[in-house]
């Protein structure tokens, strides 16, 4: 179970031998921008509904006339219409493994119904593992009813697998200014380059996680960026579409392993939870608008 669509897209592509959830009437959250309104995520269309279950179902015979174990990606919000698909099986030959758990915290500002919907459904399965990198603190955890009686882990790395990774905190008095000259930078071939463990490595590419289409767009109509330099990963929605399509670019995917990349890449929160992009060269810029309202 993921909480994005993009994520669970991005798995899939990678791994062919599982079943993705497709559900039509599940728009794609508007999380881009300043304001997150909350609205209707899923669609009361029997039809639809009936088509994901029969699917399922479908998928499952196959995988036990194959003698393959069924492997199920699900958003959060579909997740009651595998439920309805398993049946009685769930709860003995199933595991549930939610990735990115902390989401459920931080998507219910504008979707709680929903998030709590998720929870208590879970509470009747007896084999869940809750996932993340980047999880609570597990004394918040001990403060729910649904997570307080369950056994926490924390997985080390050992020493041998880290490497620090260098961030460089910097405060500007103009953001764009800023982005405008990297970009200016890249585009005349003065790539930024490092010696690491006695390897030369040279930066042509730029991953900017930044949260608002409007600033990803302003930024590319000023510097005159074009579609084949610049990659766009944003919630798919008809508003960023046709905000995007204004200026002559679209929404782009993470390229998978060994695909090119472009030069430019824009990330917005569609993008923050666990997206693969292998990427071998690439500098990652955090913008962020720390005086902004929101």
């Amino acid at each position: 179970c993921s909480p994005r669509k993009f994520l669970l897209e991005n798995k899939f592509e990678q791994h062919k031998d599982v079943y993705l959830v497709i559900n039509k009437g599940e728009k794609n959250l508007d999380v881009d921008g300043d304001f997150i309104r909350e609205k209707k995520i899923l669609s009361d269309d029997f039809s639809i509904i009936s088509s994901i279950v029969d699917n399922i179902k479908k998928y499952v015979f196959y995988c036990n006339l194959s003698n393959k174990i069924p492997k199920i990606l699900v958003t959060y919000d579909s997740l009651k219409y595998v439920f309805d698909a398993l049946g009685s099986d769930l709860l003995n030959y199933y595991s549930i493994i939610v990735d990115e758990f902390q989401n459920i915290f931080m998507d219910s500002c504008f979707k709680a119904e929903t998030e709590l919907n998720f929870v208590n459904e879970l509470q009747s399965c007896p084999n869940v593992t809750y996932l993340s990198a980047t999880p609570f603190i597990d004394e918040y955890l001990d403060e729910l009813d649904e997570f307080k009686n369950l056994p926490y882990y924390e997985f080390e790395w050992g020493k041998d697998r880290l490497r620090q990774i260098d961030i460089l905190l910097k405060k500007v008095s103009s953001i764009s200014r800023e982005v405008d000259k990297i970009l200016n930078n890249y585009l005349s071939g003065s790539f930024p380059s490092k010696y690491i463990d006695g390897i030369f490595y040279e930066s042509k590419e730029v991953v900017f996680y930044v949260n608002s289409v409007r600033m990803i767009k302003n930024t590319i109509k000023r510097n005159k960026l074009r579609s084949d330099q610049v990659n766009i990963i944003c919630a798919d929605t008809p508003k960023n579409k046709k905000d995007l399509e204004s200026i002559g670019h679209s929404i782009g995917k993470a390229p998978m392993r060994g695909e090119p990349h472009k030069m430019f890449t824009f990330c917005t929160r569609t993008t923050y939870v666990g997206a693969d992009f292998y990427s071998t060269s690439a500098m990652s810029i955090l913008v962020s608008a720390c005086i902004l309202d929101s």
